[in-house]
């Protein structure tokens, strides 16, 4: 087995506004985090984009869940990092895994830490692209939840 790591692509987090690294996370703090698959079938994204003869509901099911063997791969990889499994579901391609900042770190090779926003809102992030063991590189497409800037802020009755 190869212990090289490959990057998920666009998987280094973009800073879209002023922020500051304040610390690093405390190594025990329990973060969640979802884990996403690729689709079972190539063909998938050609009966998503309308260009693929018509499938029937079992079909389409098929062609655009994860292989059992791929939800079993990333089982495998969070229990060899101590992951907790919360839930794998072939249907919509998620593993959510539940663990401690340091073993997250470990598993995706990344730093995680607190930032602060211009606003003073602090908020978990990382520090460089997400890796993982070759094997899995083409199997998990997405890690979410380890990067829990807010995307959105309610503006309140008064914003126009």
């Amino acid at each position: 087995m190869s212990n090289q790591r490959v990057s998920i692509p666009g998987s280094e987090p973009e800073a879209r506004f002023q922020q500051r690294w304040v610390s690093d996370v405390d190594p025990s703090a329990v973060i969640t985090a979802t884990v996403m698959l690729r689709r079972r079938s190539s063909s998938a994204q050609d009966l998503l984009s309308g260009d693929y003869h018509p499938a029937s509901r079992a079909q389409a099911e098929e062609e655009l869940t994860a292989s059992p063997e791929d939800v079993e791969a990333a089982r495998v990889f969070a229990e060899q990092h101590g992951i907790k499994i919360l839930d794998a579901d072939a249907a919509t391609r998620r593993v959510r895994i539940e663990g401690a900042a340091k073993q997250m770190e470990d598993a995706f090779g990344v730093q995680i830490g607190t930032a602060e926003d211009a606003s003073g809102h602090r908020f978990i992030t990382y520090k460089g692209a997400i890796t993982l063991p070759s094997q899995l590189s083409n199997i998990v497409v997405a890690v979410l939840g380890l990067d829990q800037r807010p995307v959105a802020r309610h503006a309140g009755p008064d914003a126009q």
